[in-house]
């Protein structure tokens, strides 16, 4: 599936860690090749229409909407992401 980054995602990924970085490339690969991959553990928020979340580690997150074509990929961080996801 193709993966593309809002504003917002890719400005808050350039503002990431290096090493974060690293992860967070390696989830976007299994999210495209497998957006149920076990490993992102993908869930839909919760009061949220239609954004999902993914997680790149025990701190990091991302959130993501589903469509027909591609999935947009709307913010990456903290669990601070889900006060405005």
């Amino acid at each position: 599936m193709t993966l593309r980054r809002s504003r917002k995602f890719a400005k808050q990924y350039a503002r990431l860690p290096e090493a974060i970085r690293r992860k967070v490339e390696k989830a976007l690969r299994l999210l495209a090749t497998n957006p149920s991959h076990p490993g992102l553990k993908v869930r839909k928020l919760v009061n949220q229409e239609d954004i999902w979340e993914a997680r790149i580690n025990y701190h990091t997150r991302m959130t993501f909407q589903k469509n027909d074509h591609y999935l947009l990929l709307r913010a990456v961080g903290t669990h601070a992401v889900y006060s405005r996801p």
